[in-house]
């Protein structure tokens, strides 16, 4: 009895404390991706993506983001702008 309760394809779910129909959620569109990211190597992090740096004092935090931004293997003149948001920054990437 137990396992035919959980079996059972409901066409609505039901909010059990009010017995009220629970909204549907919908899909929202697939992103197609950009013909400038299509050479991106797969472990990379395909935009849009919100990336965050965190680590210890000279851990290679300043290092991985010039290669990421200035290496032609990785994202070297995919973007129109970019913006670095650092408190320790205090060189311009040139």
């Amino acid at each position: 009895m137990l396992l035919n309760m959980f079996t059972k394809q409901k066409k609505y779910i039901y909010n059990y404390h009010t017995m009220e129909k629970a909204p549907t959620i919908l899909k929202v569109k697939d992103f197609d991706g950009n013909e400038r990211f299509q050479d991106v190597h797969p472990n990379l992090m395909i935009p849009p993506s919100l990336t965050l740096i965190i680590g210890s004092i000279k851990s290679g935090k300043s290092n991985l983001i010039i290669n990421l931004l200035c290496n032609p293997e990785f994202y070297l003149n995919k973007f129109d702008i970019v913006r670095v948001l650092s408190s320790t920054f205090t060189w311009i990437i040139k």
